[in-house]
Formats: C-alpha cells, sequence, structure tokens
C-alpha cells in the first residue's frame, strides 16, 4: 500500500510540473503573438514618437514634428520596410527615421534620393547596383498608383 501512495504522490508532482511548463511555454507564445499584433496596430510614426519622448523631447513637441510628415507613401515605406527587413532591425530602423523627423529631413519614401540617404544611413556606403535597382522600383509604386 506504501508503493503505491509513493507512486501516486510521485505521479501527480511530475504531472504536474510538467503541466506547469507547457503552461508556461503556451503563455511565452501568446505574449509574442500580443506583441506581434501590437506592432501591426502601431504605426511606424508611433514607434517614432515613442522614440524621440524617449530621447527627451516632449510629446507636444513631437507631434508639431510629425505634422510635416503626413502624405507619406505608406505602401513605399511598407515595401522599403520589407526590403531592409534581413539586415536592418526595427528599431534602428525607427531610430534613423526618428533623427530624419527631429532634424526635418525628407521621408518622402517615393523620392530615390531619399531612400538612397535612408539606406546609407543603416547600412553604409556599399549598395550593390540590385539593391538600386530595388529602390528604384519602390520610387515606381507611386507612379502606378496615380496611372491607374
Amino acid at each position: 500500500m506504501k508503493i503505491r501512495m509513493i507512486f501516486f504522490g510521485s505521479f501527480l508532482a511530475v504531472s504536474s510540473v510538467s503541466f506547469a511548463s507547457q503552461e508556461f511555454a503556451v503563455n511565452k507564445n501568446s505574449s509574442t503573438l500580443v506583441q506581434a499584433k501590437k506592432r501591426e496596430k502601431n504605426s511606424i510614426f508611433d514607434d517614432i514618437v515613442k522614440n524621440l519622448i524617449d530621447r527627451g523631447i516632449e510629446e507636444s513637441e513631437t507631434n508639431s514634428f510629425l505634422e510635416h510628415y503626413t502624405k507619406v507613401d505608406e505602401e513605399a515605406l511598407r515595401v522599403f520596410m520589407k526590403m531592409l527587413e534581413e539586415d536592418v532591425s526595427y528599431n534602428e530602423l525607427v531610430e534613423v527615421l526618428a533623427d530624419r523627423v527631429l532634424y526635418k529631413k525628407s521621408l518622402d519614401f517615393t523620392n530615390f534620393d531619399t531612400l538612397v540617404s535612408i539606406s546609407h544611413e543603416l547600412k553604409g556606403y556599399n549598395l550593390s547596383k540590385e539593391f538600386h535597382e530595388s529602390l528604384h522600383k519602390i520610387t515606381k509604386i507611386s507612379d502606378l498608383k496615380f496611372a491607374a
């Protein structure tokens, strides 16, 4: 009888530990999913505002900075971000764009010169010919929208 009690006791202890570890794994994955959904909801400009606030700029000032950038082509921005995805982290991109907003530089993602400038800041000066061609394709996105 004692052997059965020890067996059942140890079985319950082991099963509760394994269940707890599975529950932790599920919670960890679900929090990652929630973070991904939050990133989708937040536009990159919300993250730029947060970056500027973290630098010590007041929220009212950051909103006045962003008033100049209300007509950003979001589709061209999305394609540009997708192109940089492998080489540059999202936070690095937000930091460079926040610098550009702070110094009131252009964020026209349909302008080749702007895309090259941002790419140089992010990737350095050795941009390949294929990369330049990809940047040209991004600038054509707005031309296609207006032609349709």
